[in-house]
């Protein structure tokens, strides 16, 4: 019911509390609202649809690639109660490189 509200009005910038580490890394105004649009839908589907902003599926790919890596990194760090690079995944200090993630399944945290 919630989601179809908020679908309703059109308010795609809505980041709940536990993910707003996440808005450090997305800037600009389509990259945030791809990312509160993400957040509650869990897909990226119908984001130009939806919200009438104009990108190609190809940018959403990379977007929802980084929003994965930053997740996961933040994930491995709480489950490993590493604090230092946790901090710095929090205020958006991470250096993560997808690439590496990709070919390696490892994360690099510089």
């Amino acid at each position: 019911m919630q989601r179809d509200l908020v679908f309703l009005s059109g308010d795609f910038t809505f980041v709940p509390k536990d993910k707003r580490y996440l808005t450090k890394y997305f800037k600009t105004r389509t990259q945030k609202m791809f990312l509160s649009y993400f957040i509650l839908f869990g897909t990226y589907d119908n984001f130009v649809d939806h919200t009438g902003i104009y990108c190609q599926k190809r940018y959403m790919k990379i977007l929802h690639d980084k929003l994965i890596v930053i997740e996961n990194a933040h994930k491995i760090a709480k489950q490993n109660l590493d604090f230092a690079n946790l901090v710095k995944i929090e205020n958006g200090e991470a250096n993560l490189h997808i690439c590496q993630i990709r070919l390696k399944n490892s994360l690099s945290i510089e």
